[in-house]
């Protein structure tokens, strides 16, 4: 079963000891962290996991997935078994490791994931079809550079069936990062736990996404308002207008002008709780 609060703070600090530091901090304001061990200098894996306010995904990501660990990959899937053993919620395997990793006995769950740093796949739902028998929940990010890129992934977000997490990176990313907690498939998103602190580029952190858009409180009925608007200079306006309350998610998004109708059209259709307007100053 999903948490009620599907925020789960991405934390890549420096040893075990600031890495629960920070989860007892934030303790009641998420419902899960991701600890990325590969950003790590040093770390005591039974520690974190027995100490953890929260459940955890546990994540070692390869330089060829984007992340920092160089080291042999026999040695990364053993630290990851060894998380598996521990029962840690989630353990984060990688598209082309999962034949190579074993879970037996226990609890923990796997999440398969695919990260696309240059741009976003045309064939998401391809690779989620393919990948979802393969784990118990499917992760697929791309990197939005405007937000037409984002269409594919709200509407993997929308129309999935099973557990997904589906984010595109970037600034123009931020809309799926706040949609997705409004829909049964989604296992989770993810925030930054301090302003600079963020895994990826997009990330905003645990406090906007509660203060400012309530998505710790969204959910199947939540309507989705998207707000559109043209010049970078109305951001803050538009921002101040998008505070959430659980019955009403308000997404600010940044479009070009000549994209306003596609964009708008595209989203529209996607499902029947999201609404699209134009920001228009009084």
């Amino acid at each position: 079963m999903h948490p009620a609060n599907r925020i789960a703070v991405a934390v890549g600090l420096e040893d075990t000891s600031a890495t629960l530091d920070e989860l007892h901090r934030l303790d009641g304001s998420i419902g899960l962290a991701e600890v990325r061990l590969d950003l790590m200098k040093e770390f005591d894996l039974d520690r974190l996991i027995a100490e953890s306010p929260c459940p955890l995904i546990v994540t070692c990501r390869p330089l060829r997935e984007g992340g920092s660990f160089a080291g042999a990959e026999t040695e990364r899937l053993e630290i990851l078994g060894r998380a598996s053993a521990l029962d840690c919620a989630f353990v984060d395997i990688e598209w082309d490791a999962i034949s190579e990793f074993r879970n037996k006995g226990s609890s923990t769950r796997i999440i398969i994931s695919r990260h696309f740093h240059e741009s976003m796949p045309a064939d998401l739902k391809v690779r989620y079809s393919t990948m979802r028998s393969q784990a118990d929940a499917v992760k697929l990010v791309g990197y939005a550079h405007q937000i037409a890129d984002t269409i594919a992934m709200v509407e993997l977000i929308t129309k999935a069936d099973s557990p997904v997490i589906a984010i595109a990176m970037g600034p123009s990313g931020l809309m799926t990062r706040l949609i997705a907690p409004c829909f049964d498939a989604c296992l989770l998103t993810y925030a930054a736990g301090r302003t600079g602190t963020g895994t990826a580029p997009g990330q905003i952190t645990v406090s906007e996404m509660i203060n400012r858009f309530g998505v710790d409180r969204v959910n199947a009925d939540t309507r989705i308002n998207i707000h559109l608007y043209t010049n970078p200079a109305q951001e803050a306006a538009v921002i101040a207008g998008c505070r959430g309350n659980g019955s009403q998610l308000h997404v600010p998004v940044l479009v070009n002008a000549a994209q306003i109708d596609p964009v708008s059209k595209a989203l529209s259709r996607l499902n029947s709780r999201i609404s699209v307007s134009l920001y228009c100053p009084a």
